[in-house]
């Protein structure tokens, strides 16, 4: 058998599966191992746990097994009369080596406790490569420090999905559509727009794909990296680096002077419910285009 023979029967193979095993990708949020003061938070209509540390006092979570730790911090501002200030607190993998940390924080008017908005700052995020070896992660505010500090520790999941028979799918709202043609294929994609129009409704649980390509000028060759915010109701969701070069066969046929890299897939795992997602590009430098996809065994929740 010769090559090109090979890889058409490799082909027809794939063909007849029909699946791949994909990664999804989310962060899960831990509790500490030692009793903290618990805060639910509302933001943007959903409850968000958070843990306080008065000044003197500290915790540790276990993050063995896990590759990835995001830490979010807030003031607690209620004890303050001041609109602006720096709290501080310590992080690390040994209980006698912390690193201090020091951010600034206003008052984040979009969380609420018991009714009352000016309760915390707003979100400070640390996403760290865990050590090799390292099993817990201690926090802790110094007795001199001048607040108390609300954490939420997330650790990264990946789930192994079938990624079987999915469809494209028509974002809910949007207001830039870009055609890319793939070898002759006329295919439609999304504009990211900055000021948040395009937005997607998926009832969960579901996974959804996203196919992502960026306009680069036609001259450009070089490999580009570039971060996508994703929101889910309004809240971080997680922030996506994707790292791309020009695409050989994709071409804009409305946009002559411009090029589409080629395309990376990125997974969301949508819990139970309804929920919105928007997209952002936190460093604005470039255009980037976006098409969606569902399970087609999902499609009759969406209709319904």
């Amino acid at each position: 058998m010769n090559g090109k023979s090979v890889a058409a029967a490799a082909a027809a193979l794939l063909l007849a599966i029909g699946a791949v095993t994909a990664f999804a990708y989310e962060w899960v949020t831990l509790g500490p191992e030692n009793d903290g003061d618990t805060v639910g938070f509302m933001i943007a209509g959903h409850e968000r746990l958070y843990h306080r540390l008065e000044p003197g006092e500290s915790m540790f979570y276990d993050i063995s097994d896990h590759d990835r730790i995001r830490i979010i911090t807030r003031a607690d501002m209620r004890a303050s009369d001041e609109r602006e200030l720096v709290y501080t607190f310590r992080l690390g993998y040994e209980e006698d080596d912390l690193r201090l940390y020091a951010r600034a924080a206003t008052a984040d008017k979009g969380v609420a406790l018991k009714d009352r908005n000016d309760v915390a700052g707003d979100s400070r995020i640390l996403v760290k490569d865990t050590p090799s070896g390292a099993d817990y992660l201690y926090a802790t505010v110094d007795r001199d420090a001048p607040v108390p500090v609300f954490f939420r520790v997330q650790r990264d999941r990946f789930e192994t999905i079938r990624q079987e028979d999915f469809v494209a799918y028509t974002p809910t709202r949007y207001e830039n559509p870009v055609k890319v043609s793939v070898r002759e294929n006329v295919i439609t994609y999304f504009g990211v727009d900055p000021k948040g129009n395009l937005e997607v409704t998926v009832i969960g649980p579901t996974v959804m794909k996203v196919l992502a390509r960026v306009m680069m000028e036609d001259h450009m060759r070089r490999k580009i990296k570039f971060p996508l915010a994703i929101y889910e109701d309004n809240v971080l969701k997680r922030t996506v680096l994707i790292s791309t070069s020009a695409s050989d066969v994709a071409v804009l046929p409305d946009h002559p002077d411009r090029r589409p890299t080629r395309g990376d897939d990125i997974y969301i795992n949508v819990p139970e419910g309804q929920h919105k997602y928007t997209f952002d590009l936190p460093e604005n430098e470039y255009d980037s285009i976006l098409r969606f996809f569902i399970p087609e065994s999902d499609l009759g929740r969406e209709a319904g």
